[in-house]
């Protein structure tokens, strides 16, 4: 059982605010579509309906009980127990999409659901450094939040916001960010 206090919302995220999130995936390429925080996969399931293969998507969630949840909903996605801080050593466990050489592919895409502003600052900042060095430098990513103003977290990392916009049909009303390396 997950306690209410360890995740960042009180209700999973509406379809709405999933297929925003989604709408901003290119589902094309041989790139990783990485999702942080997958919690009962409201975002999963509308990438694997925006087109992204199941094979390229990589899913990971912190709490052992939703990884747990996640593996039995979605044939054919990795999914990995672990914390977003570590995903330098995450690409290399043998469940990340490789190569024909056994490589890691590359993280084209981050979806994130991380509560990065309830996460204490000194995590926050691993976050946010591993998040940076293991997206692509074409990359994007895709990050919501219910601070309706201000700036995004990964603005401090180095990314650039290159869309932001309003998500009303979620409780509470949410905010996503679209950043690229600056």
């Amino acid at each position: 059982m997950v306690r209410p206090g360890a995740v960042g919302a009180v209700c999973a995220s509406s379809r709405y605010l999933a297929a925003r999130m989604a709408a901003h995936v290119e589902q094309d390429g041989p790139a990783v579509v990485l999702e942080l925080g997958g919690g009962t996969g409201a975002i999963t399931a509308a990438l694997l309906a925006r087109g992204v293969p199941p094979g390229r998507l990589v899913v990971v969630e912190h709490a052992a009980p939703l990884a747990r949840h996640l593996r039995q909903r979605f044939a054919g996605v990795h999914v990995i127990h672990g914390d977003a801080a570590d995903l330098a050593q995450l690409r290399q466990r043998p469940g990340w999409p490789a190569d024909g050489q056994g490589q890691p592919l590359p993280v084209g895409h981050i979806v994130s659901s991380l509560p990065l502003l309830s996460i204490p600052p000194t995590a926050r900042g691993r976050i946010l450094a591993a998040g940076r060095q293991a997206l692509a430098p074409d990359g994007r990513l895709v990050q919501f939040t219910y601070a309706l103003r201000g700036p995004s977290p990964w603005q401090q990392a180095g990314l650039a916001v290159q869309v932001r916009e309003r998500v009303l049909r979620n409780l509470p009303p949410a905010r996503v960010d679209v950043l690229r390396h600056g």
